[in-house]
This record gives structure tokens, C-alpha cells and sequence, in this order.
């Protein structure tokens, strides 16, 4: 598995959410019906996603992640019942791309 990590600036943008709880062995199909729903929903509004989905944790409970799954979007769009709008606020971001499969999460260490 190959790891890229890049720390950019961000400005504010306007992203649907959808926050839900998931056991880590559910996380990736938790991750694809969130994706899968804002996406749909926002092609009914006539809208679509214009960067790349991201996910926030809220917890590092293993078998009951709290995490909020975004989607930019150029401009502001009104929340519906299956998700809501917020603003994601601008400033530093860490992006971790990885490629291959992830086959096992370990805790995190400080150095």
C-alpha cells in the first residue's frame, strides 16, 4: 500500500453532509451509501459535486465510528431531509491519499 500526505489551504466551500455511526468492518459501505445518497441528491437539484469527498471522525470507538461524510459544491444548495448544507470552513488540511487496500486500522501514535 503507497501513502501520499499533504498539508494545503482550503477556502471556505459549501458541502452537503451526512453524519452517521459505523462499525470500522461497515465503514467502507457506511462511506459509498452516504456518497451514494448526497450525489443522487443533488443531481435531482441539478447540482454536482465539485471536488473530491472527505470524511471526518468524531470518536475512535471501533465499533461505533461517529463520522460525517462531505461533498463540495460550487455554489450553496438547501438542505433536504437525507442531508444537510454547511459550510466547510477554510484553513490548513491534512490530505491522505492511499492506494491498495487497507486490511487493518491501528491507533494512532504521537511523536
Amino acid at each position: 500500500m503507497s501513502f501520499d500526505c499533504q498539508i494545503n489551504e482550503q477556502a471556505d466551500q459549501p458541502t452537503p453532509s451526512i453524519r452517521t455511526h459505523s462499525a470500522v468492518k461497515d465503514l467502507p459501505a457506511a462511506l459509498e451509501r452516504a456518497l451514494r445518497a448526497i450525489t443522487l441528491n443533488l443531481e435531482e437539484l441539478g447540482r454536482f459535486p465539485s471536488g473530491a469527498p472527505f470524511a471526518g471522525y468524531f470518536n475512535m470507538d471501533m465499533q461505533n465510528l461517529d463520522v460525517v461524510v462531505e461533498f463540495p459544491v460550487a455554489k450553496q444548495v438547501l438542505g433536504r431531509a437525507i442531508f444537510k448544507v454547511g459550510p466547510s470552513r477554510g484553513g490548513k488540511r491534512l490530505l491522505l491519499c492511499t492506494s491498495g487496500r487497507i486490511t487493518k486500522l491501528t491507533q494512532p501514535t504521537t511523536h
